[in-house]
């Protein structure tokens, strides 16, 4: 990135990252991020599974293809593509020491199929990518997954796509991957642009078709019968399990007997060259029937569920019986192979089982969406409570009134709603789209705090779009001002400063004509946020102030400290440190009275860099650490690396360089481990200042230059000014005055085009 004189550096041994630099000397403190495990993401294999001998061959030889090798096994709904994939999959998984990732496209279900930007998201956290690095934009994340992959063995099995444009933004680019795709059609354009494979799929031959039914029931039924059987379901896998647990379940009863009964709920008479949907459909009302009433009640109703699986306490709650009643029923469907574990005590059902499910529950009347959605948002509403109890009084109140997930710590918390996650945006989207709106209003303001901690940005972006049109629906102008206002604030995360703009106006505009100073003055410091983060420092002050003196005459002490906080960023980014220093001691202040512990950890961070820059020493140390201390019991990794970074830099101002080298490179190492690029690029380039205060120009210059690159990168000018202005310094220790002048003139420009100072 940076300009530089010739040096040739000999670099030996591997690495993930190399840096260009002059001669390194001593021991180089660039911190690596700890190595993630390799992603092992494929389904578990079938039981029983038999047959496909040649189909597996098949897809032996085509991972010799020196291009990357790119399967579509295409075949009827039913026919086992899945199943011969994972089957595959795991017998090849050897040859992909990299990982296998794995995803449900969702393409022939009732939902919406999963688009090329979700299922990039989840590759790219599957490989390491934090949240916060995650770019927004589709052709974006596939070239950083295509980077990520490149030169690695790794397996990707895109199952259930639609059409070609679902999954040619998931393909790899390296020869050294291998793609399986699975598809009702043949997905002829993969074919001609991308040099696919084609798999057709068939029904199992007569001889797998018996073994498999011999396998599952056993020696008691003969040859003749288990192929007249067979040929009645078509010889199609999913059909023929279904069929054989009705035999098994009643032993007294002939099969001749029960394929009577098959061909008479058929709606056509089949024969082997029968429609196999047909004989799907005639399978599932076969099975169907033989369920006792209150199990066939649930199984129609869990064809109404919106997401992908659900756990036992949401079968509850969408069945209405009690937890014991309901645990009997789902052993009883799974029995019957109506549905299946997708992990341990998780539940699904083939897509073709949930039409059919939700067919029957429309003939039959059947409407548990209020009770099911009701469970998932008292149950988000306990999660949030459990995980952030200062900010209890700012969420609406959600009082649980029917079965809720059995949560009982933080730890719990997190790992429901992180499993939950898809359901839950599933929830509100069919919640905004159907009759209760209300519902998906209150699931963005409750899980707003847990999707920005884990930024995860596309759900709480599609979440708050959601909630906006149902608030539409509900035409209540004060909650349509909230709406637009949490909206706004994940535009501004996503660094869309125009769309934030626009909607936090809006919410402003709402706020104020219906009264609602509280969401007035939250709107006004989101847009005092955005407008310092595009540099109108004039702007950030006035909405700032404005919504201060809101929040001091509502005596809302939570506000107070956020605006006192924000205010102080301000000033700070201005070099008035003594401004800075009162609005983050009365923001303190504050965050105290409030008892907003996650408030208090910033504002104590940001006090100790400021009395740090003033000279106050004694009052800086004891603030940094008191905010490592609240970042220590709130668990908040990227406060503690922030306060790290302004301890080292405070070590540094008072002579410790060895200190600040060291407590720096712990900054440096927190801040890779959590993948936060913003941070880690600021810790750079103070690591840099300290590298050179202690007479390390190599150091100096390689941390500088990472920075530079990164800084770059997401497009942070304030950074790429600092790296610029830092190598100007070190080049000038180096008697490099040529290009020491270049990096001068650029951090020149660019804090000019801030409207601020140079800084270091």
């Amino acid at each position: 990135m940076s300009d530089r004189p010739e040096v040739s550096n000999q670099v030996s041994g591997t690495s993930d990252l190399v840096i260009q630099a002059h001669t390194i000397t001593g021991g180089v403190s660039i911190q690596r991020a700890a190595v993630l495990p390799a992603p092992r993401e494929l389904p578990a294999e079938v039981f029983g599974f038999a047959g496909r001998t040649e189909q597996l061959a098949r897809l032996d030889a085509l991972l010799d293809s020196p291009a990357m090798a790119l399967t579509v096994v295409a075949g009827t709904a039913g026919v086992g593509k899945t199943a011969l994939v994972v089957q595959w999959a795991h017998r090849a998984r050897h040859r992909f020491p990299d990982g296998q990732l794995y995803v449900d496209l969702r393409g022939y279900g009732p939902d919406a199929p999963v688009e090329p930007a979700e299922a990039l998201e989840a590759f790219l956290r599957a490989l390491g990518v934090s949240g916060a690095d995650i770019p927004f934009d589709v052709s974006e994340r596939a070239a950083r997954f295509r980077s990520l992959v490149d030169g690695r063995r790794v397996l990707v099995v895109l199952d259930n796509a639609r059409a070609p444009e679902q999954v040619r933004p998931l393909l790899p680019g390296s020869s050294s991957c291998a793609v399986v795709v699975t598809s009702r059609a043949t997905l002829s354009g993969l074919v001609a642009r991308d040099g696919a494979r084609v798999l057709d799929l068939d029904v199992l031959t007569v001889a797998e078709a018996t073994d498999l039914l011999r396998s599952l029931i056993g020696a008691q039924v003969d040859d003749e019968e288990l192929t007249a059987l067979a040929d009645r379901c078509a010889r199609l896998p999913l059909a023929l399990r279904i069929a054989a647990e009705l035999v098994v379940s009643r032993p007294r009863t002939p099969v001749a007997e029960l394929r009577a009964e098959l061909a008479d709920d058929s709606l056509d008479v089949l024969d082997a060259g029968g429609d196999p949907k047909t004989a799907v459909r005639a399978v599932f009302s076969w099975s169907y029937q033989h369920l006792d009433p209150h199990v066939a009640k649930a199984f129609r109703r869990l064809g109404r569920h919106p997401g992908r699986d659900l756990d036992l306490h949401a079968a509850v709650a969408l069945t209405g019986d009690d937890l014991r009643t309901t645990r009997r029923t789902m052993d009883r469907l799974l029995q019957a192979h109506l549905v299946h574990e997708t992990e341990r005590g998780r539940f699904g059902m083939h897509d073709l089982l949930r039409v059919y499910a939700a067919e029957l529950a429309r003939q039959n009347g059947d409407d548990p969406l209020t009770a099911l959605f009701d469970f998932y948002l008292q149950s988000a509403a306990r999660a949030m409570d459990l995980i952030v109890p200062e900010e209890r009084a700012r969420r609406p109140r959600i009082e649980a009134t029917g079965v809720v997930a059995p949560l009982t710590d933080r730890a719990a918390a997190e790992a429901w709603l992180e499993v939950e996650r898809p359901t839950l945006m599933a929830v509100a989207k069919q919640a905004a789209r159907g009759r209760l709106p209300g519902h998906a209003v209150l699931m963005s303001q409750v899980l707003w705090r847990f999707l920005d901690n884990r930024a995860y940005h596309d759900d709480t972006l599609a979440l708050n779009v959601h909630a906006l049109k149902a608030v539409r629906q509900l035409d209540d102008p004060a909650l349509e001002a909230s709406a637009e206002n949490n909206l706004g604030t994940v535009y501004w995360q996503l660094r869309r400063y125009d769309d934030a703009l626009h909607h936090l106006h809006r919410s402003l505009e709402l706020a104020r004509a219906a009264g609602r100073r509280g969401v007035e003055a939250s709107a006004l410091c989101n847009l005092g946020v955005v407008y310092r983060l595009v540099g109108d420092y004039d702007s950030a002050l006035e909405s700032l102030n404005l919504a201060l003196s809101i929040a001091a005459d509502r005596a809302d002490h939570t506000m107070l400290a956020r605006n006192g906080y924000h205010l102080g960023n301000v000033y700070e980014r201005l070099r008035r440190y003594e401004e800075a220093a009162d609005h983050l001691e009365a923001a303190l202040r504050s965050a105290e009275t409030s008892g907003n512990r996650t408030i208090e950890a910033r504002v104590q961070c940001h006090l100790g860099a400021v009395c740090t820059e003033l000279g106050r020493v004694t009052d800086a140390q004891h603030h940094l650490d008191r905010a490592l201390d609240l970042a220590h019991d709130n668990s908040d990794r990227t406060i503690e690396a922030r306060t790290l970074r302004n301890l080292g830099v405070l070590q540094q101002k008072t002579g410790r360089l060895h200190d600040a080298l060291a407590t720096l490179g712990r900054a440096l190492g927190l801040a890779e481990a959590i993948r936060d690029t913003l941070l880690h690029v600021e810790i750079l380039n103070s690591f840099a200042a300290a590298a050179l205060a202690a007479g390390d120009t190599e150091n100096a210059f390689a941390h500088h230059d990472l920075a530079l690159l990164l800084a770059t990168r997401i497009g942070d000018a304030y950074e790429q000014a600092r790296a610029h202005l830092g190598l100007s310094e070190v080049l000038v220790e180096l008697d490099d005055s040529e290009h020491a002048r270049r990096h001068h003139r650029r951090a020149l420009v660019l804090f000019e085009g801030l409207g601020l100072p140079p800084v270091r």
